[in-house]
């Protein structure tokens, strides 16, 4: 997958915090059906990795009849975010591209709004928090 196939925005929390903002705000406007912290799991084997988390979230009426239209658009629903701490230390949030959705799969060219309006609010979530002092 190509940089441009992705949302991508910075946050200025950790992981940790970043993934319990998005989610605490997701949840007022959609359903999160799980949160899964990579890391934790790693660290539960014995592997080390720097610190992931993985959002999956989304609202049944909107994404069911994007399956029914194709049902191979699962694969990429519900929505995920990924939260990832990256080299420098910096946290990073992604999400996948409403356009790219939009050509993987045979949906209606205004399933496109699913994505889109979570990445607004995504946008907006982190874009106040960068603001505070």
């Amino acid at each position: 997958m190509n940089d441009e196939d992705m949302y991508t925005w910075p946050s200025t929390l950790d992981v940790a915090a970043t993934a319990a903002l998005l989610v605490e705000t997701l949840s007022r406007v959609a359903k999160v059906f799980a949160v899964i912290d990579q890391q934790a799991e790693a660290r539960s084997v014995g592997l080390e990795m720097r610190a992931l988390t993985i959002i999956l979230f989304g609202n049944p009426r909107a994404g069911t009849p994007l399956m029914v239209s194709d049902p191979t658009s699962a694969f990429d629903l519900p929505l995920k975010i990924l939260v990832l701490e990256m080299k420098d230390g910096h946290t990073l949030v992604q999400m996948l591209r409403a356009e790219t959705f939009v050509s993987r799969y045979d949906v209606p060219a205004n399933s496109a709004g699913v994505f889109t309006g979570a990445a607004r609010l995504i946008d907006s979530t982190l874009l106040s928090v960068s603001r505070l002092p």
